[in-house]
């Protein structure tokens, strides 16, 4: 029972107070038009919709509609349900949805082991992206050994115009438990 009561607060704590500050050190901000790719139950699309206020806007995206009734109560209970969209796509990584050059951050955390065409959907980041838009990236080399290819993953991103600024190890919300991983943190050039 200890060990449940710790990890909600953790959960609790990652939701409301640790993953919006992780979330504003990378560049997320006040206003910004934020898309979770892959946004499973909601683990970084509930911090950005706290990051980016009632001028922003977080797309919540999932083929799971498990995952994403899941997130839309969050965001209820969170009063962050009117900053959010909820879209379930048919798990097609080209983003024909959503329009160009509006988005200011692109989400890819824990999903890039499920995608079948990196460059293709790299190509549709780089589109939804504005100029100098953010591509914050979390391969999973720690939770999904081997699953990623970084080299294979630094050659695609930077074929779709991708340069990378930076990256930092934390201790980040992994489904529904926390765990050390690396977040790669690109700009579209």
């Amino acid at each position: 029972m200890g060990c449940t009561l710790k990890r909600n607060r953790e959960i609790r704590d990652w939701l409301d107070h640790s993953g919006p500050a992780f979330l504003r050190e990378l560049g997320v901000k006040e206003g910004d038009t934020v898309l979770d790719f892959g946004c499973g139950i909601g683990s970084y699309a509930i911090p950005a919709a706290r990051v980016t206020g009632e001028k922003g806007r977080v797309l919540a995206v999932d083929r799971s509609g498990i995952h994403l009734r899941s997130v839309r109560s969050r965001a209820r209970r969170a009063n962050l349900e009117d900053r959010m969209e909820f879209v379930k796509t048919g798990g097609e990584e080209h983003l024909d949805r959503f329009e160009s050059d509006s988005c200011d951050v692109v989400l890819v955390f824990d999903v890039l082991q499920h995608l079948g065409d990196w460059a293709g959907f790299l190509s549709a980041v780089s589109r939804v992206l504005v100029p100098h838009g953010l591509l914050l990236v979390n391969p999973s080399i720690d939770s999904h050994p081997g699953k990623v290819d970084i080299d294979k993953l630094a050659e695609t991103l930077d074929a779709a115009g991708f340069g990378e600024n930076g990256r930092t190890r934390r201790r980040l919300m992994h489904y529904k438990h926390m765990t050390e991983d690396t977040v790669f943190v690109y700009g579209r050039v």
